[in-house]
């Protein structure tokens, strides 16, 4: 049984390395809207009863925002493309103290993600030299994680998928 685990994670660790080293950096740079302020507002408005997460509550909603993702270089492939976001988040203390969650009108997929996580937002064959699509942000922060205003850069990378 030992045996079969070793070979079974000796050809699967080759297959995740390649997988992380396939994964380029899309330049979003053509979106309209580079830097994003949000108004913070406490989710709880009742005080009493609440657990300590409830309390330390903080959230904030977005207004639809474009993005567009070049993706000139990989019209006619299969690829997939994910939104991630960074383990080092200037502001805050505690990678479990954020979530951000978005809706978008369509073209690319809802979901969700915490630091050092990353999302699915496309799968599928590239057809345009700019994808875009217009996104909804939901933050979801513990007050108790903050240090001062947060400042990160959501990241989106492309795989492209082999026939």
């Amino acid at each position: 049984m030992k045996k079969g685990i070793t070979h079974f994670l000796c050809v699967l660790l080759p297959c995740l390395l390649c997988n992380s080293v396939l994964a380029e950096r899309l330049d979003d740079r053509l979106s309209p809207q580079q830097e994003l302020n949000f108004q913070l507002n406490w989710q709880a408005r009742n005080r009493f009863d609440l657990s300590d997460e409830q309390l330390n509550a903080l959230v904030a909603q977005s207004n639809p925002i474009e993005t567009r993702l070049d993706t000139s270089a990989y019209v006619g492939q299969n690829a997939r493309i994910f939104l991630q976001l960074p383990v080092d988040i200037q502001g805050l203390k505690s990678l479990q103290g954020l979530r951000m969650s978005w809706t978008t009108r369509g073209r690319f997929a809802d979901g969700s993600v915490t630091p050092g996580g990353r999302s699915l937002l496309f799968e599928g064959t590239i057809t345009e030299a700019v994808m875009t699509d217009f996104f909804s942000y939901r933050f979801e922060l513990d007050s108790r994680s903050m240090l001062h205003d947060l400042r990160f850069e959501p990241v989106y990378d492309i795989e492209i998928q082999k026939p």
